[in-house]
């Protein structure tokens, strides 16, 4: 009778569990930030948008009568300093999004969800009314994050902290999929690329918060008459097996290019940072923006992230010796702009890249007897290839080719260049765009500090969050590692090791986990520990 009573306790624990620590948060909380997510983002995307016209018009007024130069680089200056004063007070909205969202979301990098917020929006209208070659995807994932720990804080209150990151991971990538349109490659951008980890758990709060955002922003663009879509690519012809051989070669190709961009990105941040890091850094952005306001006087299609660009390379209507000239500024000056600190992502500058390449070498292949009405699949196999080699997202690489390319007919070809790429650029063990942003993001945020490495002991108990979980499904405190786990009755004879690398073992309450972990800031780690483990005196 005793054993009855208990079994029914149990499952009564176990769906109050599932409701509070798993339904709540990953449905009730993701979706709400999700749908304010996307109404947020759509008045973003349609701002930025127009502030890139407007500045495209300044651009030409400029060239239209010289005499407003002088006046055009103060205006610049003064825009620098503005930005320098916003990015002072949210240090967070510094640079391009992702890479921040990313360090957020890991739980390295620290930050005030409100301000960063305001200081994202605010930086990002300086940013793209003086015509940056930088775009409104990365902000947008940074505005996601900041809205989903807001909705987190006032809807799950204390508690809420347990899942904080689930909840802010659906609504940065509700960000991305408002941004873009593109639902199911924010899904794997916020698992491959942000957590670099797939669990069942993070899936539903992702799915919850983009497909949330996609209809409020779909909704919307109805509602105003808004074109929402990301790109319109048209008829995509379809390649035969014969031609196996163009996403091999262009695989190769945008590798290279890759590699030599990460080299340059790298060689930029470490610039930046180690020498000239006494240079105030209203001075820096001031050095920024009047080179890329020179590069953007030269070739217009050099101001904004490349959208534009990449729409008049899908219609074939910039020559290639323009091509080849927007593709020297924006290879080297789009890590200059974003290492400045200047508020924008390299998302589609990077998508903008890999065009630019496709472009190229179909005008190649059309005058070595390739047929002209490939010219179009090149472009989208150059522009996935360059993607998964520089970003090292080839899930995420493919779906968007599927999703925003209309590349549903040539999914073998797109997977073929996507692959080589991807894993030629693994030979060089060269890291990808946005890991390189985030050291230097991660260097800034810390000053520099050596980080602690500290070891402590943590009962889960009964109503904490992890109890019921597994290992792999827990978003533990960044550099965590789960030592042991004794249970009442045993001692798991498990080390540490397999226990982490398995992910399968499943927390119950009373376990005693040993864990250990290097942080920058003990205090916030343990309290993120308890928040997961339950409130508890702690044992070093």
């Amino acid at each position: 009778m005793n054993n009855i009573h208990i079994r029914s306790a149990m499952k009564k624990d176990n769906k109050k569990n599932y409701i509070l620590h798993i339904l709540l948060p990953c449905l009730v909380y993701s979706s709400a930030g999700g749908i304010l997510t996307g109404a947020v983002i759509f008045g973003f995307r349609v701002m930025t948008d127009w502030l890139n016209k407007i500045a495209v018009v300044l651009y030409d007024a400029v060239c239209a009568d010289l005499w407003l130069l002088p006046l055009f680089f103060l205006a610049l200056a003064a825009l620098a300093f503005l930005l320098s004063v916003i990015l002072k007070w949210a240090p967070s909205a510094n640079g391009g999004g992702i890479p921040t969202a990313m360090g957020i979301l890991r739980g390295i990098v620290t930050f005030k969800w409100l301000r960063t917020f305001v200081g994202v929006i605010a930086s990002s209208v300086i940013t793209f009314f003086a015509g940056m070659p930088l775009c409104n995807d990365g902000p947008s994932v940074l505005i996601g994050a900041s809205l989903g720990r807001g909705v987190n804080s006032l809807l799950g209150g204390k508690k809420g902290a347990a899942w904080d990151r689930y909840v802010m991971t659906g609504c940065a990538g509700a960000g991305f999929a408002a941004a873009t349109m593109s639902p199911l490659t924010a899904v794997f951008i916020a698992l491959e690329e942000i957590h670099k980890k797939f669990s069942p758990m993070l899936l539903m709060a992702v799915f919850s918060s983009v497909l949330s955002a996609t209809a409020t922003t779909r909704l919307l663009g109805e509602l105003f008459k808004v074109d929402t879509a990301f790109f319109h690519f048209g008829e995509m012809p379809s390649l035969g097996l014969s031609d196996i051989w163009l996403p091999v070669v262009l695989g190769c190709a945008v590798s290279l290019f890759a590699a030599l961009f990460l080299l340059l990105a790298r060689s930029i941040n470490h610039l930046f940072i180690n020498k000239l890091k006494r240079i105030p850094h209203f001075l820096q952005l001031t050095l920024v923006f009047v080179l890329c306001g020179a590069a953007g006087l030269w070739a217009r299609d050099f101001i904004g992230g490349g959208h534009e660009l990449i729409v008049h390379i899908n219609a074939r209507s910039v020559v290639p010796l323009a091509l080849l000239l927007i593709f020297c500024l924006k290879f080297f000056l789009v890590p200059v702009a974003n290492v400045s600190g200047a508020t924008g992502g390299l998302f589609i500058p990077t998508l903008a890249l890999g065009a630019l390449i496709g472009a190229l070498l179909a005008e190649l292949f059309i005058a070595w007897g390739v047929n002209p009405d490939y010219y179009k699949i090149i472009v989208v196999l150059s522009i996935s290839g360059f993607m998964s080699a520089a970003s090292r997202v080839p899930l995420s690489a493919i779906m968007l080719a599927l999703e925003a390319m209309n590349g549903t007919g040539n999914i073998l070809f797109i997977a073929v260049s996507v692959s080589v790429s991807f894993m030629l650029l693994e030979l060089t063990k060269l890291p990808a765009i946005n890991d390189i942003v985030l050291e230097t993001t991660i260097k800034i945020s810390t000053h520099e500090r050596q980080p602690k490495n500290v070891e402590i002991s943590l009962e889960v108990k009964p109503d904490a969050f992890v109890a019921g979980k597994t290992v792999r499904d827990v978003l533990w405190p960044a550099n965590t590692i789960i030592l042991s786990v004794t249970r009442a009755e045993h001692t798991e004879s498990e080390n540490g090791e397999r226990l982490t690398k398995d992910g399968e073992k499943e927390l119950k309450a009373g376990d005693i986990l040993r864990l250990r972990f290097q942080t920058y800031d003990e205090e916030t780690t343990v309290s993120g520990l308890l928040a997961l483990l339950g409130e508890q005196n702690l044992e070093t």
